[in-house]
């Protein structure tokens, strides 16, 4: 529902919509030698390295939200949580969707971003 219709600009969910309600994918009509192709990431972060600890302070997400070119931030850990190894995609801490006009472009927003982000963690 982000990255699609923004790397592509087809609606994503117009088509969904159509299809569980029994419409012509007819009525969603797009060129599809005509689609574009806007450099989009998605990140997903860990700040632990493997050692268990407990989250003290996360600063920096709205300064983070607001750079132009941040799609979507979504930290999944909060402070007081104990954090440890990653055993899944379950275990991750958060993650970033970033776009831009060009792939250079989008890894400058993705720097940015992250270095925005301050975590701290006291160690067990």
């Amino acid at each position: 529902e982000i990255i699609v219709p923004n790397v592509s600009k087809i609606d994503v969910n117009a088509v969904y919509l159509n299809d569980c309600i029994g419409l012509p994918m007819v009525n969603v009509k797009y060129d599809l030698t005509k689609v574009q192709k806007i450099p989009t990431i998605l990140k997903f972060f860990t700040f632990s390295d493997g050692q268990k600890g407990i989250v003290k302070s996360i600063k920096g997400i709205d300064k983070l939200a607001a750079l132009d070119g941040v799609l979507k931030i979504k930290m999944l850990i909060h402070p007081g949580d104990l954090i440890g190894d990653i055993y899944s995609g379950a275990d991750r801490h958060g993650m970033l969707i970033v776009t831009g006009a060009s792939n250079s472009a989008v890894r400058s927003v993705l720097n940015d971003a992250i270095g925005s982000l301050e975590v701290i963690i006291e160690k067990n």
